[in-house]
């Protein structure tokens, strides 16, 4: 099966997860191979996790950040 997965592109990878979403077996082991292809270079955002959980703050950081892009 990892054979037949490894020819399907990032987007078919995709397609195949959702499609098989209800089958943990399947859809792990694609999940796995497509997080296997990223990109070790790409850039991390990580989550802050001070935020209250409430959206709030969350809606105050990116008007802000809105605010200093335009």
């Amino acid at each position: 099966m990892n054979s037949e997965l490894s020819k399907l592109t990032n987007d078919e990878l995709k397609a195949y997860i959702s499609a098989h979403r209800n089958d943990e077996q399947l859809a792990s082991a694609a999940l796995e191979l497509l997080l296997s292809r990223q990109d070790p270079n790409a850039p991390v955002y990580p989550y802050d996790f001070g935020l209250n959980g409430s959206g709030e703050d969350l809606r105050a950081v990116l008007a802000e950040k809105l605010k200093e892009t335009q």
